[in-house]
């Protein structure tokens, strides 16, 4: 049994309402899981770990004895639970196009975009459209196809963020970088203003993007340095 859910829903917190619009504050991104394991020992055990919704998935493969493909991104909840695999040092988070997100268990990062122009800025799918609507002719033009994302084999459109509806509409409630010390401050009231921990906490959004394979864009548009070249 597993009991969570996708997002949490602001009701007035830190002036806001609904989803999206704003930072990602721990009202939406702070979500419950509980798992109930049949036939182990690990009942009341609580699990301090860092864990994501990507884990879900190779969680439940690897309990009904199905093999974890490589690609997948997420981590097995039991290996978490029995000790036999170490935890995550950070997870990223986030909506499309507006900030990105890194927590360490203790520190929490917001990212913001590097230019209002929030460029630049590319939705990848294999179909081209959005949970509301078509991407019509004004995309055509721009529109690529091909295989830009590293982790599938699978072609897919390359469509430019063209406008404000792209990304959820305006930016401006998060175009500005926060940093909030969660162990002291859990509800995110008291921003932190510190030099040393703001760029500690981008070299762990940068390796968290990194093993996400987040497309080099993306990097640009946070004004991040970018992926690590070998060779």
């Amino acid at each position: 049994m597993i009991f969570t859910t996708d997002h949490g829903h602001m009701l007035g917190e830190h002036g806001f309402t609904g989803k999206n619009i704003m930072h990602a504050y721990n009202e939406m991104a702070h979500i419950p899981l509980m798992i109930h394991f049949p036939g182990t020992k690990e009942s009341g055990k609580r699990v301090k770990a860092l864990t994501q919704n990507i884990d879900l998935m190779p969680t439940i493969l690897q309990h009904h004895g199905c093999k974890i493909p490589e690609r997948v991104k997420g981590m097995s909840l039991r290996d978490i639970a029995e000790d036999r695999e170490k935890p995550r040092e950070q997870v990223i988070y986030g909506w499309f196009g507006r900030a990105v997100n890194v927590y360490d268990g203790r520190y929490t990062y917001f990212r913001a975009p590097e230019n209002r122009e929030n460029s630049p800025l590319y939705q990848y799918c294999a179909i081209p459209s959005t949970c509301w609507r078509y991407f019509d002719e004004r995309y055509a033009q721009a529109m690529e196809m091909g295989r830009f994302l590293p982790y599938t084999h699978y072609p897919v459109y390359k469509i430019p963020a063209l406008f404000p509806e792209d990304y959820s509409g305006n930016i401006e409630y998060v175009m500005t970088s926060m940093l909030f010390d969660l162990q002291n401050d859990y509800e995110q009231l008291n921003r932190l203003e510190d030099a040393e921990k703001e760029a500690d906490m981008c070299k762990k959004l940068e390796a968290g993007m990194r093993e996400a394979q987040a497309p080099e864009e993306q990097y640009v548009r946070l004004g991040l340095k970018g992926t690590e070249k070998t060779g």
